[in-house]
């Protein structure tokens, strides 16, 4: 069977789920030039996979099951699984529906599925009350889950697997490795990776990677040093400010001002840094972009624009 694990990321800011406020997950809506930083900051180092989807995982693959993760796209497979939030359940809620509609039945794991279930009721086929793990495992080992499941604790914590990231990690591209300091007397320093695994450590979430100087240098041994890794790096290519993108279940979009007036363009994106965002389609270098108050903004409203920042529109990345 193949086991799709959704953590969808619908609507706009960052959103945080099964790690914050209880279980029901928190939205940081960035509103203020000081709030996208913050945002940014999180998207980059903060944004770290579920633990109840990774011990999902690890149960499913420990039972012979093909696991795959989604954060919103859709994704062929036999059953889909959820996990649920009050911040962005309508996000979800939409993500199921459209899943069911092709042939997959969904379940919806979480604190909010379980104490506020008539949110989630019409958009699944069960619901997990409970911790996951026991349910999981009934599922894994055949059973139809159907309605509202009960899933006690698992006592023997020893009986489960350790939980599985890979699924839930977006896959890791080659890097190109620029150094950030410069030893006294020298101009420029290159490193190279060394060596780097195939797969995120399962314990830690982390990733070892070996780096080396492409030519001997004076630092001393144990000297301080601080590296960018640049995953990618796309030149002449239009970019908006993150805060822009409207993001909702699996259309992407942003709203451009034409005539004083809010038109609403679906766009493709590419590389993002967590500040900016590459539109690959639907928006030109000089359209000037909203990136305030977007969320829930009709399309072809009346809007009053003031004197545009400089980084407030598309524009071409040299």
């Amino acid at each position: 069977m193949r086991i799709v694990l959704a953590d969808i990321r619908g609507g706009d800011g960052f959103l945080s789920k099964d790690t914050v406020a209880g279980g029901y997950g928190s939205r940081l809506r960035p509103f203020s030039k000081v709030t996208r930083v913050v945002a940014a900051v999180k998207r980059r180092f903060h944004d770290v996979p579920s633990v109840h989807l990774a011990y999902v995982a690890a149960l499913a693959s420990r039972a012979g099951h093909e696991v795959v993760g989604s954060k919103g796209e859709p994704v062929d497979g036999d059953m889909a699984i959820v996990l649920s939030s009050l911040v962005d359940h309508r996000a979800e809620t939409a993500w199921a529906d459209r899943m069911r509609a092709r042939g997959v039945r969904v379940g919806f794991i979480g604190l909010a599925a379980q104490r506020l279930p008539q949110l989630f009721d019409d958009h699944a086929d069960f619901i997990v009350d409970g911790e996951p793990e026991a349910a999981v495992m009934r599922l894994a080992a055949g059973e139809r889950l159907q309605g509202r499941v009960p899933s006690p604790q698992v006592d023997d914590l020893d009986s489960l697997p350790f939980p599985l990231w890979d699924p839930l990690v977006a896959e890791r591209r080659g890097w190109r490795v620029p150094f950030a300091g410069r030893p006294a007397g020298e101009s420029e320093v290159a490193l190279r990776v060394v060596s780097r695994p195939s797969a995120v450590d399962p314990g830690t979430a982390t990733i070892p990677v070996r780096l080396g100087f492409v030519r001997p240098t004076n630092l001393p041994a144990g000297a301080p040093v601080q590296v960018d890794i640049d995953a990618e790096k796309h030149d002449g290519v239009v970019v908006v400010p993150d805060a822009a993108v409207v993001r909702e279940a699996e259309e992407t979009a942003i709203f451009i001002v034409t005539d004083s007036k809010a038109a609403r363009h679906e766009i493709k994106i590419g590389l993002s840094d967590g500040m900016r965002t590459e539109i690959l389609s639907g928006v030109s270098a000089g359209d000037q972009v909203i990136v305030e108050g977007q969320a829930g903004l009709p399309d072809g409203a009346a809007v009053t624009t003031p004197k545009p920042e400089s980084d407030a529109s598309a524009r071409d990345d040299k």
